[in-house]
């Protein structure tokens, strides 16, 4: 790419309905882009956004503005108080103490969801041991 994607590529309809190709295009051009007129950035590949997180003064989570399509065609913000501490969008330490109040709950859901599939991994497993009269963890044959 010879220049960073237009900004009215973000809020258009076709990356709206299909946003991989953008992402993609984000990822090898514009890593860290910074939405034109926005102050917002846009993160697009995993080790860049495991560094954003942990530099939370530099990237914050909180949400302060709604980002729109103004009439230009443009990302504008609206801008809509101090920040929105709910667990998707909360920076540390909040997200901790919401995460933490949350995560046991919906990993004990998960969990027992899986259970019926764990049971019938563990019985082929033990089948396969009976029938063969040996054991090997390592065979990656689940």
């Amino acid at each position: 790419m010879t220049a960073d994607p237009h900004g009215t590529m973000l809020l258009d309809r076709g990356v709206i309905d299909d946003p991989y190709p953008f992402y993609r295009r984000l990822h090898e051009e514009a890593p860290v882009w910074l939405v034109p007129g926005t102050e917002v950035c846009v993160v697009s590949s995993f080790a860049l956004v495991v560094e954003a997180a942990g530099r939370v003064p530099d990237f914050s989570s909180s949400m302060y503005h709604l980002l729109y399509r103004g009439e230009d065609g443009l990302p504008a913000r609206l801008a809509f108080g101090e920040g929105t501490q709910i667990l998707a969008v909360a920076d540390p330490p909040m997200h901790t103490v919401h995460r933490g109040v949350v995560f046991p709950e919906l990993m004990a859901r998960r969990m027992a969801s899986l259970h019926s599939e764990f049971t019938e991994v563990a019985e082929r497993c033990i089948n396969r041991a009976l029938e063969n009269r040996s054991v090997d963890a390592n065979d990656g044959q689940i």
